[in-house]
């Protein structure tokens, strides 16, 4: 496999630039695993809870994956997808990957903290709400929920922490084994994660759960873990 030589540099903190942009297909498929069957995940549920003259919100799109996989997977349907991302960059790799203008896709380069969220049949925040601050998190929660109609459902995808010290170093090194089977170097998974330490705060599953049941969510559940990567479902 071809190295992307993105983190060789000893770079201080992690930013969405022109270089991670270009690059953030195979990035996140050599760092997240199962990342594809998380997007499979996604379009299972979409053709499920997408509903007629609806919004579908996706916060933190990065370069479309999701929002493209909907439009391929739900096309019988009448509703508009919201895709936003604060990154420019991010955005304009997105737009050169649309081949022809779709009317059921609305690309905003804004940052979802401030984005209007309403008449929601479905909300995606795939691994985006861990680049938030935690102070703002439960704001996030709080509008996805606001913001989604009746029976709409929210999924979330994040890399969490474990409340046992034995498993939680277990699986984060089990996580560095899986980097570097998939090229990366020891170099670079330490860069990474020291670019990573002031920007990504992750929580543990009993935090994001009782963010979301005080939202007023009922209805959630993980439906997908691997390792420390995990994807929950809750519905309004």
């Amino acid at each position: 496999m071809k190295n992307q030589n993105i983190f060789k540099n000893d770079l201080k903190l992690w930013k969405f630039d022109k270089n991670v942009a270009n690059k953030f297909s195979e990035i996140v498929k050599r760092s997240i695993p199962c990342y594809m069957n998380i997007i499979s995940l996604i379009r299972m549920f979409s053709k499920n809870f997408i509903t007629n003259n609806s919004y579908v919100y996706d916060l933190g799109c990065s370069i479309g994956t999701i929002s493209l996989s909907i439009l391929d997977e739900v096309k019988n349907k009448d509703y508009v997808i919201l895709s936003i991302d604060k990154s420019k960059h991010m955005i304009d790799v997105f737009k050169k990957r649309i081949k022809k203008k779709d009317k059921r896709i609305v690309i905003l380069n804004e940052d979802f903290l401030d984005s209007d969220i309403k008449n929601a049949s479905m909300i995606i925040l795939n691994f985006s709400l861990q680049f938030i601050g935690r102070n703002f998190k439960q704001i996030v929660i709080d509008k996805v929920y606001k913001g989604l109609n009746k029976n709409g459902i929210m999924f979330l995808s994040e890399k969490i922490s474990l409340k046992n010290q034995e498993i939680n170093r277990l699986f984060f090194n089990m996580h560095h084994e899986f980097k570097r089977n998939n090229g990366y170097s020891n170099e670079e998974i330490k860069n990474k994660d020291a670019m990573l330490k002031n920007s990504m705060f992750i929580d543990t599953i009993e935090v994001h759960r009782n963010r979301i049941k005080k939202s007023g969510f009922k209805y959630f559940e993980i439906c997908f873990q691997f390792l420390n990567f995990c994807s929950l479902v809750a519905i309004k």
